[in-house]
């Protein structure tokens, strides 16, 4: 009874976390369509062109495409090579997909590290047009990294829970 409990709990948190994901990608990428369909009326009709338009279009395209890295992650729909795993025993395959998925997190945790160093440089540098910091377009390494590294934790619970359960 519990235990349905808590695997009713993360299947909400996991929706949660899915639903915020979608909502914040697709509003980046309509920002994106704003902006560009704003510089073109700029610079088009009004033959005045505007100094930040591509630059928030770049920074939010980094983000989104960052962030939908972690939706991608959370469906599992990165590119695996699963031809010689899908012959391994099931325990020898559920073994090697945990040390793959631990490695993973090993390295995003590496890339979560850097980025903050690298944003914590860039901080008081300003951008050419927006005039922002330099580090928040930085920032969407360590951010997507940590993010990308908690979807991959609740992958390894839920394949454990999967594992357990067959």
């Amino acid at each position: 009874m519990a235990t349905e409990k808590i695997r009713g709990g993360f299947r909400s948190l996991v929706r949660a976390a899915d639903l915020v994901m979608k909502t914040a990608i697709v509003a980046a990428m309509a920002a994106i369509l704003l902006v560009i369909c704003l510089q073109i009326f700029f610079r088009f009709v009004l033959n005045n062109s505007l100094a930040w338009p591509e630059e928030l279009a770049r920074f939010t395209m980094i983000w989104s495409s960052l962030l939908a890295a972690v939706y991608v992650q959370l469906e599992r729909g990165h590119l695996r090579v699963n031809f010689f795993v899908d012959k391994l025993p099931r325990k020898v395959a559920f073994t090697l997909g945990l040390l793959t998925d631990l490695l993973v997190i090993g390295f995003l945790v590496a890339a979560v590290m850097a980025g903050i160093q690298e944003s914590y440089v860039l901080m008081d540098l300003k951008t050419g047009a927006l005039r922002i910091s330099r580090s928040i377009p930085y920032l969407a390494v360590p951010v997507s990294a940590a993010l990308l590294a908690l979807a991959t934790a609740i992958l390894i619970v839920k394949d454990i829970m999967e594992f357990k359960r067959k």
